[in-house]
């Protein structure tokens, strides 16, 4: 905190009545950030490191409320559509009736989604 200078010349003493000096919005976030910006940028490296970005987001991800089962079951089937399905197109190819009934399932899952979403809140 600043000193406070009185009319007679002391200083360090708080006069009754005279405002004291609060730290701005902009001063306390500055205390509140990781690094020092008033340094040059090689001091600054050293002075405050980051985990990796790997650690940042899954230190947030709650692994034991994950149902695994449901999950592995899920991440597995995303895995197997773009492995199986491009090589089905490939040897196979795609017909009319197959089109249609893509654009009608998509349609239909967007509805059944958005509707069963909004019926919820």
């Amino acid at each position: 905190m600043k000193e406070v200078t009185n009319n007679s010349g002391k200083q360090g003493e708080n006069i009754p009545g005279q405002a004291r000096r609060h730290s701005t919005q902009y001063e306390r976030r500055w205390e509140m950030t990781a690094y020092d910006f008033r340094q040059p940028p090689a001091a600054r490296a050293n002075s405050a490191r980051r985990p990796p970005l790997r650690a940042r987001i899954f230190r947030h991800i709650p692994f034991e409320k994950v149902n695994w089962p449901i999950s592995c079951f899920l991440i597995g089937t995303f895995i197997i559509s773009l492995t199986l399905v491009p090589a089905y197109v490939w040897h196979f190819g795609i017909n009319w009736f197959q089109a249609a009934l893509f654009f009608a399932m998509f349609c239909a899952c967007g509805f059944s989604i958005t509707l069963g979403y909004h019926r919820l809140f």
